[in-house]
């Protein structure tokens, strides 16, 4: 993992991990099916090795080193999700205590070595309380829409609340985002934000 001349490959980089190489294919799944990130392998520091670096819309999440039976996750996160980090495991609770401040003064990095199976739980949650600011979603919710074009008029029906009174309220991130008069959700259609 260390020959920057030896690109590896996924497989050989969970392999290199052990044990702990199930759970990396876990969080990989974790990471493009609930973020759609992107991971690709860098050689990013030099004497560091190999890597797999997690991006989402050019944004990066994480960095994944390997280690011998184990993978070290490193990432930023907000000094304000300390939140997130009071119903996990006790290891979690030591890895936000020995954060290194960012020199932003408002972000910390984590380096979280990851061995057990209680771990994968852990991230997912700091993972959840890192993207909401990546994802907005405490003021957009992601649902599932039905957009019916019909004489130059589109028909969005908002299945939560099966309401289809709604109006245009703006854009995020270049999708029509809408608000629903019924509720006062805020939502844009799961097909226009990707």
């Amino acid at each position: 993992m260390l020959d920057k001349k030896n690109k590896p490959t996924f497989d050989d980089i969970a392999n290199y991990c052990g044990e702990s190489g199930d759970i990396l294919i876990q969080l990989n799944q974790h990471l493009k099916k609930s973020y759609r990130a992107e991971g690709a392998i860098h050689f990013p520091y030099g004497r560091d090795g190999w890597c797999i670096r997690y991006q989402r819309k050019n944004k990066p999440i994480c960095d994944i080193f390997a280690e011998n039976g184990a993978f070290m996750m490193i990432f930023r996160i907000s000094n304000d999700a300390i939140n997130a980090m009071y119903d996990m495991s006790d290891y979690a609770k030591e890895v936000w205590a020995n954060r290194l401040p960012c020199k932003n003064r408002y972000e910390s990095w984590i380096n979280f070595r990851v061995i057990q199976k209680i771990h994968f739980h852990d991230l997912t949650k700091i993972l959840h309380a890192k993207m909401q600011k990546h994802l907005k979603e405490k003021i957009i919710e992601e649902v599932e829409t039905e957009i019916v074009e019909q004489n130059k008029t589109i028909t969005v029906k908002y299945k939560r609340c099966e309401s289809d009174n709604y109006i245009k309220f703006g854009f995020l991130n270049g999708a029509q985002r809408y608000k629903c008069k019924d509720c006062k959700c805020q939502f844009v259609p799961t097909s226009q934000l990707y």
